[in-house]
């Protein structure tokens, strides 16, 4: 069963349309551009600082670097002076040498070991660490550097166990006097500086670790991150090592997955390389927690938008119904009242609203007077088909009319 549908809107509904129209629709285009605004700037502020952290922590390293090779230089220059420029034989356990190398361990707490090597492979060495396989080869391979004039740094190794373990690094100088090759001086840095600002980001939400040129890990702020771990699988990692020498110069922020089983996360991360080392110091961290300040505001502005739509809608229907009602009522009581009118079609049974005229009756031919009526019933018959009302008003007046000329 079809509905019957009104002939014409009630203008109150059309009113508050366009009220609400004109109110809601320039609102919400407003809220759609602050919330847009305010999402890419909340999603740059935290690549912003991402890349800050980064950046921070890679000048920290090349900084650190820098300044251990500025000793190596100052103590090789000191070493020179003290032996003559003759490290050969006995002379390289010279006392004086001794003290020198013992001084430099203990100048700065970052400093593990330190060895000082001549031409004929024999030398001195001071620290509070024993160099276990792992060290002994690289300090081969510091030597082999340092005989062809070259510095040398090498991959982060864990020595010890337990609570004894370290994170160390050896770096390496030549030592050379006019043009020829004296010996090397080896200096194994610990790293527990390292792990300890990654710790500090750690506890800011972010997962910070530095990965070497070949993908394995120098250092982590978890336990989950070990020394010498392949990352490789990791894309901002792998990201890091297809730029090779051209990453000495950016600094990315990018969007990642990572897998675990069978679980894959949506991850923001950025990394840095380190200036003089082939390092890159890598942050990441969750994209929905990355975002959630983004979300959160997105949540907010649309809950406030719809309370402000629903609030303008029922200011508009309270002021439309206040402003309209009275008049529809009065309208309404004018039409249903009776008509004092005598003769008018609104009284009697039948009736229809004051004011109002019938619907056109159905095409009807003329009417047709007889011979022996009169032409004033002949008018009157034919008016009583088009309105009652004008025939009762031109019958009164007739009579009126015939009633003057019989007197």
């Amino acid at each position: 069963m079809k509905l019957p549908l009104p002939a014409r809107v009630p203008i109150l509904y059309v009113i508050l349309s366009v009220l609400a129209l004109i109110s809601v629709v320039p609102m919400y285009f407003y809220s759609e551009q602050v919330e847009s605004i305010n999402r890419e700037r909340l999603i740059t502020n935290e690549r912003l600082l991402q890349n800050t952290v980064t950046r921070s922590l890679a000048d920290d390293i090349g900084q650190h670097q820098e300044s251990l090779r500025m000793m190596l230089a100052n103590l090789s220059s000191a070493l020179q002076v003290a032996s003559g420029g003759d490290v050969t034989a006995e002379h390289v356990e010279a006392p004086e040498l001794r003290a020198l190398l013992e001084h430099f361990v203990s100048s700065s707490p970052d400093l593990a070991y330190a060895t000082l090597l001549n031409s004929e492979s024999k030398g001195i060495s001071a620290g509070r660490i024993a160099p276990d396989a792992f060290l002994q080869r690289d300090l081969v391979r510091a030597y082999d550097a340092a005989r062809e004039g070259r510095a040398y740094s090498g991959q982060a190794l864990v020595v010890g166990s337990g609570q004894s373990a370290r994170t160390v690094m050896l770096v390496s100088t030549p030592v050379m006097y006019g043009g020829r090759f004296l010996g090397m001086i080896g200096a194994v840095e610990d790293l527990q500086f390292l792990i300890r600002r990654l710790q500090e980001v750690n506890r800011g939400g972010l997962t910070p670790y530095v990965v070497d040129s070949e993908g394995r890990l120098v250092a982590g702020a978890t336990p989950e991150y070990a020394t010498g771990q392949d990352v490789t699988n990791s894309e901002i990692v792998r990201n890091f090592l297809e730029q090779g020498g051209q990453a000495q110069l950016v600094a990315a922020t990018r969007e990642f997955r990572v897998t675990a089983g069978k679980k894959s996360t949506q991850m923001l991360g950025t990394y840095s390389p380190v200036s003089n080392l082939d390092w890159a110091v890598i942050v990441q961290k969750p994209r929905d927690e990355a975002y959630r300040g983004v979300f959160e505001m997105q949540r907010t502005a649309r809950l406030l938008a719809l309370l402000a739509i629903l609030l303008i809608a029922m200011a508009i229907a309270v002021v439309g119904f206040a402003f309209l009602t009275p008049s529809a009522q009065a309208l309404v009581s004018r039409r249903t009242s009776p008509c004092s009118t005598p003769g008018c079609a609104c009284s009697g049974a039948g009736a229809m609203p004051c004011g109002s005229r019938r619907a056109a009756p159905a095409y009807q031919p003329p009417c047709r007077p007889s011979i022996t009526g009169s032409v004033r019933s002949m008018i009157l018959r034919s008016c009583s088909v088009d309105c009652p009302r004008m025939y009762s008003r031109s019958s009164a007046t007739l009579r009126r009319t015939s009633s003057r000329h019989r007197s």
